[in-house]
């Protein structure tokens, strides 16, 4: 399941999100907003 889900997240491009994987999204990967 870990393999799948870093398949889906990073590389699977997503048509809902204009062709570009989730990961490409995230902006606060670190949590250093507040």
């Amino acid at each position: 399941l870990d393999r799948w889900l870093h398949i889906y997240n990073h590389h699977r491009r997503h048509t809902a999100i204009g062709g570009f994987p989730p990961i490409s999204r995230v902006t606060n990967l670190p949590g250093k907003y507040t």
